[in-house]
């Protein structure tokens, strides 16, 4: 006889106590589910015998993450985009292999922001500016990735991560320069999870010195005449200093992450990946690597910003 039959000729309604419980949003403890005719049983954690107090506070510090996916030639609009709104809508046919969690996802429509120029606009899929007009704005033609990892890469060693295309025209900084892609999917594996040999270490060591260096100088000298400047000459050298002050703060952080270990990732799945033996194959396959990276990147924890960009005629 099962246990779940044995304890219900005992007077034991387990389901029921669950439900009752849950619905009045009691804490329960262990002992208190499963406790009637002298048996009690351990059960895992479930989520009523946590506090609300406990909830709330898992939720506020699960990390912010953001992975973009940008398909150069687009979806057809017909069998991506839901047709209609509201929180019964119905799933077209691209999405419908996410109809088990459709509750733990939202569908944008109309974001797009309308600047033109077919592909000589490409670039502008994550910031809304082309690169010739990023000197009218405040912010650049700085994109969604890269500005999140200004925000929120610090708590992580990689800020960001561009993946695939080496081409890749989606992730630009604030001061307009394009950030390459990591082509193939041995090397990303290894930026991640293999250490790097002492004299490499070394290496790195004393190229951060030398640009640490660099920046002091150039800082020191425009300081000198910075006083002869005019108003619009000195605001300009202060987005400059200011520009200095990122790029020293991604130094020291490239510098704190230097000692510390990788992460270990103990699954024998992932070993062709480590030996280049995914790094070729059709886009579906290659895409579904990028995609396992990606996740492996965000439950280590390496990044919380991540972006793909397909190549174009992919698919």
């Amino acid at each position: 006889m099962s246990l779940q039959k044995t304890l219900q000729s005992k007077g034991v309604d387990v389901h029921s106590s669950i439900l009752r419980s849950t619905r009045t949003r009691q804490r329960l403890t262990r002992r208190d589910v499963l406790r009637g005719a002298g048996v009690c049983i351990a059960l895992p954690m479930l989520d009523a015998m946590l506090s609300e107090g406990v909830r709330a506070a898992a939720v506020a510090d699960a990390p912010k993450r953001l992975v973009v996916i940008n398909v150069p030639f687009g979806m057809h609009q017909a069998s991506f985009h839901p047709s209609d709104s509201g929180r019964d809508y119905t799933l077209p046919k691209t999405l419908q292999p996410l109809q088990p969690v459709r509750d733990r996802f939202t569908v944008f429509s109309h974001l797009d922001h309308g600047v033109r120029g077919g592909h000589t606009a490409a670039h502008t899929f994550l910031s809304g500016v082309k690169y010739v007009d990023r000197a009218g704005h405040r912010d650049g033609n700085i994109t969604l990735d890269q500005r999140a990892a200004e925000l929120i890469g610090g708590a992580t060693r990689f800020p960001s991560l561009t993946l695939w295309n080496n081409k890749s025209i989606v992730s630009w900084t604030r001061a307009g320069i394009r950030v390459p892609a990591i082509a193939k999917p041995s090397d990303a594996f290894r930026l991640m999870f293999i250490e790097d040999t002492p004299s490499s270490k070394q290496g790195v060591r004393q190229s951060l010195a030398a640009s640490g260096s660099i920046l002091d100088a150039v800082r020191d000298n425009a300081n000198r005449f910075q006083k002869k400047l005019g108003v619009s000459d000195r605001q300009k050298l202060e987005e400059y200093f200011e520009s200095i002050r990122g790029v020293e703060k991604k130094l020291e952080a490239s510098g704190a992450w230097l000692d510390r270990p990788k992460p270990i990732v103990d699954d024998p799945s992932v070993a062709p990946i480590a030996g280049g033996k995914r790094d070729k194959g059709t886009m579906s396959e290659l895409f579904e690597v990028w995609l396992d990276l990606i996740i492996l990147a965000l439950r280590t924890d390496s990044t919380r910003v991540a972006a793909i960009d397909v190549p174009h005629g992919s698919w």
